[in-house]
């Protein structure tokens, strides 16, 4: 399967030089005929190989209906092939994973089950539903990446459409939307239980932001006027969080929909992402400067502390260079957190990590928001949901270059969150997306072998 990881990891056509070269993601799909258990006992050791390696899910073959086997170039400027440049990697409060000071065992069960494939424009992988019952695809000609990333530069209007499909028991069925939707749309980066974020680049610059209901597929407006709004992330209660800046302005600040409040960047801010929060009273921001790449921690006042303005709680540094392709790769794997423990472990979690990409290690981490710490995790992994069961504890499903994996995730005494050795779960690298749905409470996404513009969805749980 050839093309590139970019919004998501995101299997591509048109790139360019990025964080994820050298991480490929291939052999991603298969064909799983019933429901499929899989499992054993993983024991987590800090100085050898694990007991157990997972069961490997078996490609489909060519004449399969799905399985895929797609390897993602470097990225590329248009027009241009270039090797990607080493990013140093700053010194900053890094703790490598793993935990070696203890072993553990960890039963790591899941069944999973096909739910079908749906159509992908080759770029951009699909958002999940809260509920785990539909899928938001992005359709038409790869937008190019000065549109991507909301650049001054970007001009003209996209050709591209968004699509609503829901996950059936007969497979997936496109949402006839109720009113025609507009070419040039592009699929958001988050969601919640009413409908996916849309943005809507204009002709003269400005950006809208919209939302599709899961259900009618209809367009609402969000954020409309001459200004630019971009990369919307939903936050807790219906609140969503954007950057915006003048049309020809290149300075961004954070507005927090609905609350009228406006997030102030560090001066000199060239790129700004939000990123999904699970609580309504934090955003995380990653931001280009000449100081390079940051990631900033905001608290929120609450509406009873109108005199009180957002403020910073902690901030990283994750890179010396300020891509702010680098920077929006970072922060498009960010799943928002799932507090509603799918039937089988109930409670708030006491971690309450930010999982995101690092640029300067190539590799998914943790960032404890209140001290300000960023735990390395499995090397080369390029995507991460939370996974909490009740033997292994608060942890993480990873996607690896040829696995999906887990790490349990701790605090240690010393307040640094701290990760295991990884364990093998399937033996085929999907990108896992959570869900509240306790029948389906992940969707992994993986390629199709024999056509490159569909993909393949898998519901995964938890074995009884």
């Amino acid at each position: 399967m050839r093309g590139r990881v970019a919004q998501l990891g995101v299997v591509g056509r048109r790139a360019r030089a990025s964080a994820f070269d050298g991480s490929p993601w291939h052999a991603v799909a298969a064909v799983v005929v019933g429901l499929v258990v899989l499992g054993g006992c993983v024991e987590e050791r800090s100085s050898s190989r694990l007991s157990y390696r997972g069961v490997p899910v078996k490609p489909a073959s060519a004449g399969s209906a799905a399985g895929a086997n797609r390897t993602p170039q470097a990225p590329t400027s248009p027009g241009k092939t270039a090797a990607a440049k080493p990013v140093e990697l700053p010194e900053g409060p890094i703790t490598e994973a793993p935990d070696s000071a203890e072993t553990s065992n960890a039963h790591v069960r899941v069944a999973v089950v096909p739910l079908g494939t749906v159509p992908f424009d080759g770029t951009t992988l699909p958002v999940v539903s809260p509920d785990g019952r539909f899928v938001a695809v992005q359709m038409g000609e790869p937008p190019a990446w000065e549109q991507v990333l909301a650049s001054p530069s970007a001009t003209g209007m996209c050709r591209t459409t968004v699509e609503i499909y829901e996950l059936g028991s007969k497979g997936p069925a496109k949402v006839e939307p109720v009113e025609t939707l507009p070419t040039g749309l592009l699929l958001g980066r988050s969601a919640d239980s009413e409908g996916v974020l849309v943005e809507y680049p204009r002709a003269d610059g400005s950006r809208w932001i919209g939302r599709i209901e899961w259900a009618g597929a209809r367009l609402a407006w969000i954020a409309r006027g001459n200004e630019c709004a971009a990369h919307a992330v939903s936050l807790r209660g219906g609140v969503i969080a954007y950057a915006r800046r003048g049309i020809s302005e290149d300075h961004w600040s954070v507005h927090i929909g609905g609350r009228d409040e406006t997030v102030a960047l560090p001066d000199g801010c060239t790129a700004a992402f939000p990123m999904p929060s699970d609580r309504p009273d934090l955003v995380h921001v990653i931001c280009t400067s000449n100081r390079g790449i940051e990631l900033l921690a905001f608290r929120i006042p609450g509406r009873d502390q109108p005199s009180q303005r957002p403020f910073m709680l902690n901030s990283a540094v994750l890179s010396a260079s300020p891509d702010p392709l680098s920077a929006h790769l970072a922060a498009s794997v960010v799943q928002p957190l799932v507090r509603e423990r799918h039937g089988d472990v109930t409670g708030e979690s006491t971690l309450d990590p930010l999982l995101f990409f690092h640029p300067g290690s190539k590799r998914m981490a943790a960032f404890s928001p209140t001290s300000g710490r960023v735990t390395l995790l499995a090397p080369g992994s390029i995507s991460a949901s939370e996974l909490m069961d009740p033997v292994s504890g608060e942890g993480v499903l990873l996607t690896v270059e040829k696995s999906l994996v887990h790490q349990r995730l701790s605090m240690g005494p010393d307040g640094v969150l701290k990760a295991s050795q990884p364990a093998t779960v399937l033996g085929e690298p999907y990108v896992p997306r959570e869900t509240m749905n306790p029948e389906r409470p992940y969707v992994l996404i993986g390629p199709v072998r024999t056509d490159p513009t569909r993909l393949q969805l898998l519901a995964m749980r938890l074995a009884e």
